[in-house]
């Protein structure tokens, strides 16, 4: 079975080039689920789309796609910064700040 699901013949292929963990993926990044013990998931996904809509990185793509096809339209971030190898952070007018991933 490929990753699309679909049963395609490998008669053809003459070489695999699996990812760095030895699977063989279809290269595009996608979000499965979100969990937030506490928190609406809604409000999570919406603000975390919202902020990570802003970044280019492939893994903030998946969060952005996700959120914008689950909930439709997002917050645009205030003065947005993505922060090398660390985070991406932002204010909005609902809430005072976030952050795509824990922070010093």
């Amino acid at each position: 079975m490929w990753p699309d699901g679909s049963g395609r013949s490998t008669r053809r292929v003459d070489t695999v080039v699996p990812d760095r963990t030895g699977t063989v993926t279809t290269g595009r990044v996608s979000l499965v689920a979100v969990h937030s013990p506490g928190t609406d998931e809604t409000d999570v996904l919406r603000l975390a789309g919202a902020l990570e809509h802003a970044s280019e990185h492939p893994v903030a793509r998946a969060v952005a796609d996700a959120a914008l096809a689950g909930l439709g339209t997002l917050p645009v971030p205030e003065d947005f910064r993505a922060v090398p190898a660390r985070a991406s952070r932002g204010r909005s007018r609902a809430t005072r700040s976030w952050s795509a991933a824990p922070t010093s």
